[in-house]
């Protein structure tokens, strides 16, 4: 018994000493190791797979605020998965088909279904114009106008001041225009101008132009062509330079100096010594139109030369020429105003209404004497 107690002694003394090492042991005392951090690439996440993990735990949240916003990004992820799924089925490669089981219109319908879930759950005072834009927009692609323009009916109704209301406005429009329901279109193209009216011309929406002459272009498809003219009359003056705002550049083979009364002036302002020569006065470049009409890009070019088109055509359904010449004295001459009287000659010509072109012609140098 004894031996064993001995041994026991014996066998904690190494333990014992241990212990007291490690208890003296400071940071100090530990040795420098070098830590390898391996590179590692994240497979990448589609959205179907994220939308796969939002489907199975949206049962879970017990507030309708946190079921809406797992809806919201539900729908956002349907779109986004749907817009992948296409865009594959679009690349040459053969490997990256689109698998025969995918049908957009079928994931267009859940994402309709998500977004109507938002709006039902939502609270009274809550800001759906959102929802009821992308609603609209996955309406629109689904094949469902009529519901897409039910959806921007209610957004511009519900809210006036939101972001999306002048494109709303817009989309309204165009679909009541493509449908020959001009009375309505214009309303709705009218709105838009108005409600972009009340901000300064810079921070209007990209809208607005297009608005001015679709509007324009509702009211001549009723026959109201004085006042589509004046639609198409504001979008020429919004773009086309005025007499005084035509760029002038120095014409660099002038050597035209100042006129002698400016010369007489400098010769007894400067002294002998130090007399500065006058400078060259700059030769007006001409106006050019094509370099104008360039310069506004493809998009605004083909919408100006259409405007001055229908201009036109809007005269030529009215009085002809004596009706342009009526328009322009009475709302005051503009730069662009021979273009009108050109494009309305033109008309006739393709009409083989010779005499009429030769009278446009006629009018508007009677009109305009000093015109070049």
């Amino acid at each position: 018994m004894v031996g064993i107690t001995a041994l026991a002694a014996c066998s904690s003394l190494p333990l014992k000493r241990a212990a007291k090492s490690q208890q003296a042991m400071t940071l100090a005392d530990l040795k420098a190791r070098e830590i390898s951090v391996e590179k590692q690439t994240l497979e990448a996440v589609s959205s179907a797979q994220v939308l796969s993990s939002y489907e199975q735990v949206v049962a879970l949240f017990s507030t309708r605020e946190e079921r809406a916003t797992a809806w919201r990004r539900m729908a956002d992820l349907t779109m986004s998965a749907t817009e992948e799924a296409i865009d594959l089925s679009l690349q040459e490669d053969p490997q990256a088909e689109m698998e025969d089981s995918f049908e957009p219109e079928q994931e267009y319908v859940k994402a309709i279904a998500m977004y109507l879930a938002i709006i039902a759950e939502s609270g009274p005072d809550e800001d759906l114009s959102e929802e009821y834009y992308m609603l609209a927009k996955v309406y629109d692609l689904a094949g469902q106008p009529e519901q897409a323009l039910v959806a921007l009916d209610k957004l511009v109704a519900k809210y006036p001041a939101a972001e999306f209301y002048q494109e709303a406005q817009f989309r309204r429009g165009e679909y009541l225009f493509q449908t020959n329901r001009y009375t309505e279109a214009t309303a709705a193209y009218g709105a838009l101008i108005a409600q972009d009216e009340k901000q300064p011309d810079e921070a209007r929406s990209d809208f607005y132009d297009y608005g001015l002459y679709k509007h324009g272009w509702s009211l001549y498809k009723l026959g109201d062509y004085d006042l589509a003219l004046g639609d198409f009359s504001k979008l020429l003056e919004r773009y086309w330079p005025e007499n005084e705002d035509i760029p002038y550049v120095p014409d660099p083979e002038s050597n035209q100096l100042a006129d002698s009364n400016d010369q007489a002036l400098n010769k007894e302002a400067n002294t002998e010594t130090d007399a500065e020569e006058p400078a060259p006065a700059t030769t007006p470049t001409p106006f050019d139109e094509q370099d104008f009409l360039a310069s506004l890009g493809t998009g605004k070019r083909l919408l100006l030369t259409d405007t001055l088109r229908v201009m036109a055509m809007s005269f030529s359904n009215l009085e002809g020429p004596a009706s342009a010449a009526s328009f322009f004295a009475n709302q005051g001459h503009e730069p662009y105003e021979y273009r009108v009287f050109e494009a309305l000659a033109e008309l006739y010509i393709k009409q083989e209404r010779y005499q009429d072109a030769a009278d446009a012609y006629t009018t508007f140098s009677t009109s305009q004497p000093e015109s070049p």
